[in-house]
């Protein structure tokens, strides 16, 4: 299968996705919005950068997920990420995405290896204390991400190391 028909697929994936919450809300739980957007790395913020949300709706004893695809088209790159966050209680959060970078406009320039970047993005988030909208306090969450350059020979050959 090509590349541009498992992104089509999946991004019709994660549009499915989006609309099966909004079928399942019941009238307890979260505010909507109160999840954040997905951010290009997989976790529950504001798109650029992970916020002390928790993904979904899921309230305590319950699990909730998100499901997402972004393409990002620039004159001279894009950028595809897919992913998916699981939310249990709304206190703990594992989050996954895949990121390529395509730099094939810089490829024939520098005569590069490959046209792309890839790499994986691994999350957990804790949330430790506070709520979004009903607590005097602010939400408090701890995360860690793991990243993985899927292909190490162009960081490389620019000077980066293992």
């Amino acid at each position: 299968m090509s590349y541009k028909i498992s992104w089509l697929l999946g991004c019709m994936l994660a549009g499915a996705a989006g609309v099966v919450p909004t079928l399942a809300l019941g009238d307890n739980g979260r505010l909507i919005a109160t999840g954040g957007a997905t951010s290009i790395e997989g976790s529950a913020g504001g798109g650029i950068t992970p916020w002390a949300v928790i993904t979904g709706y899921s309230e305590q004893g319950e699990w909730g997920a998100t499901a997402f695809a972004t393409h990002v088209n620039l004159p001279d790159y894009n950028l595809d990420v897919a992913g998916l966050a699981v939310a249990y209680g709304n206190r703990v959060e594992f989050s996954y995405a895949h990121q390529r970078f395509d730099i094939s406009n810089l490829q024939h320039k520098l005569s590069l290896p490959d046209d792309n970047l890839s790499q994986d993005v691994f999350g957990v988030k804790v949330r430790l204390f506070g709520d979004l909208i009903y607590d005097s306090l602010p939400q408090v969450s701890l995360g860690v991400q793991y990243k993985h350059q899927n292909d190490f020979l162009i960081p490389s050959l620019v000077g980066a190391q293992r």
